[in-house]
C-alpha cells in the first residue's frame, strides 16, 4: 500500500438489487501499518442478533467480482465494525483504487452495499469467493442462496485481525 487514501461513503440497504434507503456508512483507509475499516450499519429489520459478511467488489470482464473481508456481529439493529487488517491478509486484494465499493450479507437475505464510482451495484449480481453462478432465490432459506450475489466466502484468519 504505496500511499495514504481514504474513501467514505453512505452505506443503502438493497432489496431484489434495488438501491433503497441509507443505513449508515463505511470508511476505508490505508496506512502504513495496514488497511482500515469503519463501518456502521443502523438497520431495526436486525434486531435479532445477526452476522454480516463484508466484501469489496470491482469490475472485471463485464463482471462484477467480491472478495471477501470478514464478518462480524449486529444486534439490536446496529452494527459496528473497527480493524486494521495488515497489508497482504485479504486474499484477492490488491489496492484500494482498483476496488469499486462494498457490500455486506447477512444469513437471512439483507443486503447492504456502497459504490465508489458512477455504475451502480444492482443487476446481475456480484460474483463471491466459491461460487459459480448465480443461484435462483425464491425465499430467503440459507446463506448459500442470498441476495445480490449467491454464496458466501472464505473467512479472513482471525488471528491476522487487529482492533484500534
Amino acid at each position: 500500500m504505496a500511499e495514504y487514501q481514504r474513501i467514505v461513503s453512505y452505506l443503502y440497504k438493497y432489496n431484489n438489487g434495488q438501491k433503497g434507503e441509507n443505513t449508515g456508512f463505511v470508511r476505508v483507509e490505508t496506512r502504513k501499518d495496514g488497511l482500515r475499516l469503519f463501518f456502521h450499519v443502523k438497520d431495526m429489520r436486525m434486531m435479532d442478533e445477526r452476522k454480516l459478511k463484508a466484501y469489496f467488489y470491482f469490475h472485471k470482464d463485464g463482471k462484477k467480482k467480491g472478495i471477501f473481508v470478514d464478518e462480524f456481529l449486529c444486534s439490536r439493529g446496529n452494527c459496528e465494525y473497527k480493524r486494521t487488517i495488515p497489508e497482504g491478509s485479504i486474499e484477492g486484494f490488491r489496492e484500494l483504487k482498483d476496488m469499486d465499493g462494498m457490500v455486506f450479507y447477512d444469513s437471512r437475505g439483507l443486503v447492504y452495499g456502497t459504490c465508489w464510482d458512477e455504475r451502480e451495484i444492482g443487476g446481475e449480481g456480484i460474483e463471491l469467493p466459491g461460487m459459480e453462478k448465480k443461484p435462483e432465490v425464491k425465499e430467503r432459506t440459507e446463506p448459500e442462496q442470498i441476495g445480490l450475489g449467491g454464496s458466501i466466502g472464505r473467512k479472513v484468519q482471525e488471528s491476522k485481525l487487529e482492533t484500534w
